[in-house]
Order: C-alpha cells, then sequence, then structure tokens
C-alpha cells in the first residue's frame, strides 16, 4: 500500500491515489473475467478496499477505467469464453464409436465375401482385412492416452489403404486382381470404406487436439 504523509505533495498524492484506484479496478475486472494471471491475491485486494479512502480526481486519473489517460497495470487477460469441454468429450466418444463401427462392418463385409465363395489370393487378402478390422477395433476400444492415438492412426491407414486397393482393383488392377463394379457388395464397400475414411480422420484430429495443452 502507498502511505502518504502530511508532508506529501499533492501532485505525489494524487499520482499514488490514481495508481492505487487503477489497481484495485484492474484486479476486480481481472476476478470478474476469471483471469488467471491476476497481480494480486483476493487478501491484499480486501485489504485495499478496507483500508483506502481515497478515490483520484484530476486528469491523473483519466484513463479505461475513467475518461482515458494512465494506466500503470498492465491490460487484464481478456476472457477466453469458455469452452464446452462435455460437448468436446462426448463429440469424441461419438466419433470413436463411429470409427469402432466403420471398422467392423469393413471387416465383416470381406468376411462375407469369403464365406459367399471368394477364394484363392483375394480370399486370403479379405480373411487378413477382417482379422485386421477386428483387431483395431478392439484396440480403439480397450487402448488410452498415446496408445489409443496410435491404434486410431494406424486405423486410418489401414481403412485408406483398403479403399485405395479397392479403387486400383476396380481401375488398372491389383496384383493381377481386377474387381467389377458389379461383384457383389463392391458399391456397398466403396461407401462403407469412404465413410470410414472421414469419421477415422475426424476422430484422429479430435484426439490430437484433446491432447493439447490448454
Amino acid at each position: 500500500m502507498v502511505l502518504m504523509s502530511p508532508s506529501t505533495p499533492p501532485s505525489t498524492a494524487a499520482s499514488a491515489t490514481c495508481v492505487i484506484d487503477k489497481m484495485i479496478a484492474d484486479r476486480r475486472e481481472c476476478i470478474a473475467v476469471g483471469g488467471r494471471r491476476c497481480f494480486w491475491n483476493p487478501e491484499t485486494v480486501e485489504l485495499f478496499l478496507r483500508n483506502v479512502r481515497f478515490r483520484c480526481r484530476g486528469p491523473l486519473c483519466q484513463g479505461r477505467h475513467g475518461q482515458g489517460g494512465l494506466n500503470m497495470s498492465r491490460q487484464p487477460q481478456t476472457a477466453r469464453p469458455l469452452h464446452p469441454v462435455g460437448v468436446r468429450d462426448r463429440t469424441l466418444r461419438a466419433s470413436r464409436a463411429l470409427s469402432v463401427i466403420m471398422l467392423l462392418v469393413m471387416g465383416g463385409i470381406h468376411l462375407y465375401l469369403v464365406f459367399d465363395g471368394v477364394g484363392g489370393l483375394l480370399g486370403g487378402l479379405f480373411v487378413v482385412n477382417a482379422v485386421g478390422a477386428l483387431a483395431l477395433a478392439v484396440a480403439m476400444i480397450v487402448l488410452r492416452g498415446p496408445l489409443l492415438l496410435l491404434a486410431t492412426g494406424l486405423s486410418l491407414l489401414f481403412m485408406l489403404g483398403t479403399l485405395v486397393a479397392l479403387v486400383l482393383a476396380l481401375t488398372v488392377g491389383l496384383f493381377g486382381i481386377h474387381e467389377v463394379i458389379s461383384f457383389t457388395l463392391v458399391p456397398a464397400t466403396l461407401i462403407v470404406e469412404s465413410i470410414g475414411t472421414v469419421i477415422l480422420a475426424t476422430t484422429l484430429a479430435l484426439m490430437s487436439r484433446s491432447r493439447r495443452p490448454a
């Protein structure tokens, strides 16, 4: 606190009064807007509010809290809008659940095609795809932290790779395998894998953002 003796010159007294008034007003605003880095603790503020009986008069006090001029303290931090943490968490959980569902649907389609009569090299690749999709879906359910982020990234690459392989088989061929759009469940597979790629990419972005420090 700034103490003034009877011999303190009027200009010095006015300056000290103005500084104290500004500090109190800034601290009040900082607390009101939820600032985390305010200059004083609440006890100090209460001490000033109880003991300071003078207020600034005249041009020295013209400023942000008066008519414009002196401001001895730092500008208070602008309050950030409260982030809807609950909404963000629910969105992430929903996106994660949809990612798991898309992985299982993709794997289920390939496994169905094996039981429907697809054999040879293509049938073996379909079995590998079904097993891989199941393993990644389980990983996205049970893992946490960095391992979950890794599993989500691998799932995205797996889904995207399967989609690219199907497109290549439909166009230029893949490992000597040529597919036609009229083959069983090919249109459905294209739709599922395209949507799944978008959902997994969204899930990965949400997870990455949620792990950033606030």
